[in-house]
C-alpha cells in the first residue's frame, strides 16, 4: 500500500512555469538557488534567470574561503542569462581578514550588476574600508539604493551624480570628507521619496552651496548625523524621525517650515524640551507626535511655559506620546502644556522607563488627571 501511495506523488513544483520557479528561487540566498541546478536538466539553467541575487560572506573564515567566495560571485554574475535583468542585488560583507582580496573586486561586481539594468542595490560592507563604487551614481535604472560601511567618501567620488529614477536612499555608517559631499549626492536624486541616514558623519563642516530641493521627498529618518544642512533638505516630508544631538543650535537657526509634515518622531536629550516647542512652530499640520526622551543623569529644570501655542498644537495635534519617561519635570510639564492647549487631542500616552517606581507612576497619573484639558475627547 505504501509503494502505491508513493507512486501517486506528483512533482507539482516542476510542473510550474520557469518564470514562477525563478520567482520562488528569488527568496533563497543565491548559493542555495545555485544548488538547485543539480536536481535535473530542466532545473540546471533556471538559477541563471533569477531576478534577485543575494550574497553574503558570513561563512568566510580565512583567506582561502575568501578567495573562493570572490570566484563564486564572479561565476554567478558572468553565468547569468544576458537577456535577464537583475532586479535586485544585495551583497553583505562581514569578513574581518586583514588582506581582503575581494576589496578591489567590488567595483567590478558592481559594474557587472549595473550593466544588467539593476533597480534595487544594497551594499553592506561592515568590516574594512572599501573603495566607493562611483559607477553607482550614474545608474539611471536604480530605484532603491542602500549603502553601508563606506568611509572617506570625497568630492571626487560624488562629482557627478545622476540618479533620475531613485526613490529610496538609505545610508548607514558612511563617512564623508565634507558636508557638501552628501549635498551633491542628494542633488542628483530629483525624485527621491524615502531618505534614511544612520551614523553618517562629515570630517569637515563647510558652507553648502544651494542645491535642487527634494520636492518629492515624503519620508525621512535622520539618526546620528552631524551634517549641518540636513534638516533644511527635509522641508517637504510627511513623516520625519529625527535624532537631535548637541548641535541642534545649528538646526534651530535654519529650521524650514515643514508644511506637509503630519507625523513626527523626535529623540533627544532631557534638556531640550524648550527646543521642541520651537520645532512645533514650524510644523503647522502635525497630527501625530512621538517624543523619545533619552540621556543619563539628572538635568536642571529648563522648562518655561511658552507664551505662544503653535498652530499644530492648538488645531491639528490628535495623538501625542512620550517614551522613556523617568519622571523628569520638563517632560511632565510638556505633557500638561499639550493637554491644556490641544483642542483636537484624542490620546496622550506616556511610556515610563522601568526605573520609575509604581508610587511615582501613581503621582504622575494624579498630576495629569488634575490638569486642564482643552480637548473634549
Amino acid at each position: 500500500m505504501g509503494r502505491q501511495q508513493a507512486r501517486r506523488v506528483v512533482d507539482r513544483i516542476s510542473s510550474l512555469s520557469d518564470e514562477l520557479i525563478c520567482y520562488i528561487l528569488s527568496f533563497l540566498m543565491t548559493k542555495d538557488a545555485v544548488v538547485t541546478s543539480v536536481l535535473s536538466k530542466r532545473w540546471y539553467p533556471l538559477w541563471r534567470s533569477v531576478p534577485i541575487i543575494n550574497l553574503s560572506d558570513e561563512h568566510v573564515t580565512d583567506e582561502e574561503t575568501c578567495l573562493r567566495f570572490g570566484q563564486f560571485v564572479f561565476s554567478v554574475l558572468l553565468s547569468r542569462d544576458v537577456m535577464q535583468a537583475i532586479k535586485r542585488f544585495r551583497l553583505k560583507s562581514v569578513y574581518k581578514g586583514n588582506n581582503y582580496s575581494n576589496n578591489q573586486n567590488l567595483n567590478k561586481w558592481v559594474s557587472l550588476v549595473l550593466d544588467r539594468r539593476v533597480e534595487h542595490l544594497e551594499l553592506l560592507v561592515h568590516t574594512v574600508p572599501k573603495l566607493f563604487p562611483m559607477d553607482i551614481l550614474s545608474c539611471r535604472t536604480l530605484v532603491v539604493l542602500k549603502l553601508s560601511g563606506f568611509r572617506k567618501v570625497n568630492e571626487n567620488d560624488v562629482s557627478s551624480v545622476e540618479l533620475p529614477s531613485l526613490k529610496i536612499l538609505h545610508l548607514g555608517a558612511i563617512g564623508f570628507r565634507r558636508d557638501r559631499c552628501l549635498l551633491r549626492l542628494l542633488s542628483g536624486c530629483p525624485n527621491l521619496e524615502d531618505f534614511k541616514v544612520i551614523s553618517v558623519v562629515s570630517a569637515s563642516h563647510d558652507s553648502c552651496e544651494e542645491f535642487k530641493s527634494l520636492t518629492k521627498l515624503i519620508r525621512a529618518e535622520i539618526l546620528c548625523c552631524n551634517i549641518n544642512f540636513i534638516v533644511e533638505a527635509l522641508y517637504n516630508v510627511q513623516y520625519l524621525f529625527l535624532r537631535v544631538n548637541k548641535e541642534v543650535s545649528v538646526y534651530s537657526n535654519h529650521l524650514p517650515v515643514f508644511s506637509n509634515l503630519t507625523r513626527m518622531v523626535l529623540s533627544f536629550d532631557k534638556y531640550m524640551w524648550r527646543w521642541l516647542v520651537k520645532m512645533l512652530k514650524h510644523c503647522p499640520k502635525l497630527q501625530i507626535l512621538e517624543v523619545i526622551e533619552i540621556g543619563i543623569g539628572d538635568f536642571d529644570e529648563n522648562w518655561v511655559c511658552p507664551k505662544f501655542v503653535p498652530e499644530c498644537v492648538s488645531l491639528q495635534l490628535r495623538d501625542c506620546a512620550i517614551r522613556g519617561f523617568e519622571g523628569s519635570h520638563d517632560a511632565l510639564q510638556f505633557a500638561r502644556y499639550i493637554m491644556g492647549n490641544a483642542s483636537a487631542l484624542q490620546t496622550m500616552r506616556i511610556y515610563s522607563n522601568k526605573k520609575l517606581g509604581s508610587n511615582a507612576k501613581v503621582k504622575v497619573n494624579e498630576k495629569l488627571s488634575q490638569c486642564k484639558k482643552h480637548s473634549a475627547t
